[in-house]
């Protein structure tokens, strides 16, 4: 307890809250590994397509697929993952259980065109 009576840890969350200092969901980026470009480098050089499939904001996605060498600057960014007849590269703004069937389209894509 501080003297004021209130347990400490609720008195550091109200200095963290006045101070900006709180973490706020969905405002904390943490960049690409700096091995992912190579890794993605490797990968497409072996004749595999990349895809990205993120929760992160469009221009987010974009920024980092870019960076690592997924996408270009002609890449299809897309927030709709039911959208079957574009062939986007990265996915934005997908939730957890949209990267399933996500995954399940591409692999009927894949063996569709055998």
């Amino acid at each position: 307890m501080d003297r004021r009576g209130l347990p400490r840890a609720r008195r550091h969350r109200a200095h963290r809250l006045r101070t900006g200092a709180a973490r706020r969901p969905g405002r904390h980026h943490r960049p690409p590994r700096p091995d992912a470009a190579t890794t993605v480098a490797a990968f497409q050089d072996a004749g595999v397509h990349l895809l990205m499939i993120t929760g992160d904001h469009p221009d987010t996605a974009r920024a980092i697929a870019t960076r690592v060498g997924i996408a270009g600057p002609d890449s299809v960014v897309t927030t709709d993952p039911t959208d079957g007849d574009a062939e986007p590269t990265v996915y934005a703004r997908v939730l957890p259980e949209q990267k399933l069937a996500i995954v399940a389209d591409w692999q009927r894509r894949a063996t569709s065109s055998r």
